[in-house]
C-alpha cells in the first residue's frame, strides 16, 4: 500500500496560524483584564509597604508606623484613583467619538450605500442594463453558528476575480466602495482600541451593537475577499466571536437594510433611496 505523502508546507502553515492564534488569545486576555492588573497591583503595593515596615522590626500597631505607612498608602490610593479615572475618561471619550461618527451624516450615507449593495446582490444581472460582466458573489457569511477560523467560503470568486489577467468585476460602484471602507474602518478601529487596552469588552460591545454590524459580515467581508484573497479574516473572526450573543438581536432589528426605502418628494412623488 502506498504511504500518504506528508506536506510539510501545510504543517508549517498550521503551526504558524496556531502560534498567531495563541498570541492573539494572550493579548486578548491581557487587555480584558487590564484594570484588574491595576487593582491587584495597587493592593500588592500597599501590602508591600506594610510588610517592609514589619520586616524592619517595627510594630504594625505603633502610632509612628501607622502614620508613616498610612501616608504612603494614601499616596498609592491617590495614584490608583488617578489611573482608574483616566482610563474611564479615555474610554468614555472614545465611546462618544464612535457614537458621533456612526450618527453623523457621513456615517448614515455610508450605511445607506453599503446596504444598497446587499440589495443589488440579490438581483439577477441583465445584459440589457449594462451589467453583463457582473457576477453575484456566492458566499457563506459569518454568523453566530458559522464563524470559522479562516476566510469565508466564496466558491465563485474565480468568476469575479481573474488572477491571470488581474481583472476584477466588482459588483459595486466607486461611491459604494468608499462607503465599504468607511464602515469597515469604524469596526476595525474599535477592535484595535479594544486590543490595545483602551476599551473594555463591555464598551467594545456597545460600540459594535449597531445595525451596521449586520452589514459587516453580509457585505463588507465578502467585498474584502474579492479585493484581496489574503485579507485579514482574523479581525472579522474576533468581532463575530465577541459579538455572537448580540448578533442575532442586531440582525433581527436591522430591517431597514432589507428593503428599498421610499422618500416623498413634492415634485417627483415617491422616490427610491437607491
Amino acid at each position: 500500500m502506498r504511504k500518504p505523502v506528508v506536506n510539510l508546507w501545510d504543517f508549517d502553515n498550521f503551526a504558524m496560524k496556531t502560534l498567531l492564534q495563541l498570541r492573539y488569545k494572550l493579548a486578548d486576555w491581557i487587555n480584558i483584564r487590564l484594570l484588574w492588573f491595576v487593582h491587584v497591583g495597587t493592593l500588592l503595593a500597599i501590602l508591600a509597604v506594610w510588610y517592609l515596615r514589619w520586616w524592619q522590626g517595627a510594630s504594625l500597631t505603633d502610632l509612628a508606623t501607622i502614620s508613616c505607612c498610612g501616608k504612603v498608602t494614601l499616596q498609592i490610593l491617590f495614584v490608583y484613583i488617578g489611573i482608574f479615572f483616566a482610563f474611564l475618561y479615555r474610554e468614555a471619550t472614545s465611546l462618544d467619538a464612535f457614537m458621533d461618527k456612526y450618527g453623523s451624516e457621513s456615517g448614515g450615507s455610508a450605511i445607506k450605500e453599503v446596504a444598497s449593495i446587499s440589495g443589488l446582490w440579490n438581483e439577477v444581472p441583465s445584459p440589457s442594463t449594462g451589467k453583463d460582466h457582473m457576477v453575484v458573489p456566492n458566499f457563506h457569511g459569518r454568523s453566530k453558528e458559522y464563524n470559522p477560523k479562516h476566510a469565508i467560503d466564496l466558491p465563485n470568486r474565480d468568476a469575479i476575480v481573474i488572477e491571470m489577467t488581474h481583472t476584477r468585476y466588482l459588483p459595486w460602484s466607486e461611491d459604494q466602495g468608499n462607503a465599504i471602507r468607511e464602515l469597515k474602518n469604524y469596526f476595525l478601529a474599535a477592535l484595535n482600541l479594544y486590543r490595545s487596552g483602551v476599551l473594555r469588552r463591555s464598551t467594545f460591545r456597545r460600540i459594535c451593537k449597531v445595525d451596521a454590524l449586520n452589514l459587516l459580515f453580509k457585505v463588507i467581508e465578502p467585498a474584502e475577499y474579492l479585493l484581496n484573497k489574503e485579507y485579514d479574516w482574523r479581525a472579522f473572526y474576533m468581532i463575530m466571536d465577541i459579538m455572537k450573543h448580540e448578533f442575532d438581536d442586531v440582525e433581527k432589528s436591522a430591517k431597514e437594510h432589507k428593503y428599498t426605502r421610499m422618500f416623498w418628494d413634492d415634485v417627483k412623488g415617491w422616490v427610491s433611496s437607491k
